[in-house]
């Protein structure tokens, strides 16, 4: 993968697709997904028919997405990097990893797992969807090491 620093969102599909939008001149998440509605088939296929225009749907588009398996990582510093206002000689932006409910895949869990333990861990801040309550749940309630290494065992594979 790519230096995540670069990045504004990155989409994990369940099969392990990874898609990688790069910052740009954007400092809004929901800009960026816009875009990606025009490039990716996959992320049309699940977001169609959501107003894009609208500002508040960045929560309805996350929801969509962990309803359909994939993981979102969002860089939480985007705006300042943008705007220019982002000291990267001092410090590594913040990402928030959103999490299905369930990963679907080895793939999928691996590439997760090598995102979570090559980028340091005080600057992701993790959280997990749940059906159940149609909302995001915070690290207070689940430990994304033990989420990794459940899927992994599900899958047959070594946990770390």
């Amino acid at each position: 993968m790519e230096d995540l620093t670069k990045m504004a969102i990155v989409l994990i599909y369940p099969d392990g697709t990874v898609e990688k939008i790069p910052i740009g001149e954007y400092g809004l998440h929901i800009e960026y997904f816009r875009e990606q509605l025009k490039k990716s088939p996959r992320f049309y296929d699940i977001c169609k028919g959501l107003d894009f225009y609208n500002t508040d749907m960045h929560g309805r588009i996350d929801t969509m997405l962990s309803l359909n398996g994939v993981i979102i990582i969002f860089n939480l510093d985007l705006r300042d990097i943008v705007e220019g206002y982002f000291d990267f000689q001092n410090k590594l932006p913040s990402f928030a990893i959103a999490v299905p409910e369930n990963l679907e895949s080895l793939e999928q869990t691996l590439i997760l797992e090598k995102i979570y333990t090559n980028y340091p861990e005080e600057n992701l801040v993790c959280e997990k969807f749940s059906r159940e309550q149609d909302v995001y749940l915070g690290e207070k309630y689940f430990d994304i090491k033990d989420y990794i290494r459940e899927a992994k065992e599900g899958f047959g594979s070594r946990s770390f």
